[in-house]
């Protein structure tokens, strides 16, 4: 099983302070618990797994940066499509989760999303200014096996 737990993780000082896209995805998830889900259900994922009676459940937990950040440059290349991917999806992302889960009017969640915009896209010196992530699990586990 592989998911991202969407929250924007920082190992950093540069998501210090305003950051539109950590609020973004906070009101993402108080929108979503709110309409009775959770944004970060991967997180207990492992333990429902060896609840469930599964064994030998193990997991990995990368970083995938948003935005192209990052040293190698593979990892910018991820982080760069992640960003589209992210930025391209805000709106059909908020619109339930901040409407009717938030109570938020449309025009609000409009304004609000060209922040996250200028955020996700923020440069300082030609580079850019936030190096936030997503935690990415990839979680593994068996079915045990029965008698011989």
């Amino acid at each position: 099983m592989q998911e991202f737990a969407y929250t924007a993780a920082c190992d950093d000082s540069s998501c210090d302070g305003p950051f539109a896209w950590r609020d973004f995805l906070e009101y993402l998830r108080q929108g979503l618990e709110t309409l009775g889900s959770d944004l970060l259900a991967i997180r207990h994922v492992q333990g429902e797994l060896l609840d469930a009676g599964l064994e030998l459940v193990d997991y990995r937990q990368l970083k995938c940066p948003v935005g192209p950040w990052a040293k190698k440059r593979r990892l910018q290349e991820c982080g760069h499509i992640l960003r589209d991917v992210c930025m391209e999806g805000l709106t059909g992302l908020a619109r339930k989760p901040f409407g009717k889960g938030l109570q938020w009017k449309q025009e609000r969640i409009e304004v609000f999303l060209i922040e996250v915009r200028k955020a996700l896209t923020a440069e300082e010196n030609g580079l850019p200014k936030f190096h936030s992530y997503f935690p990415f699990y990839n979680i593994v586990a068996r079915k045990p096996l029965g008698p011989q």
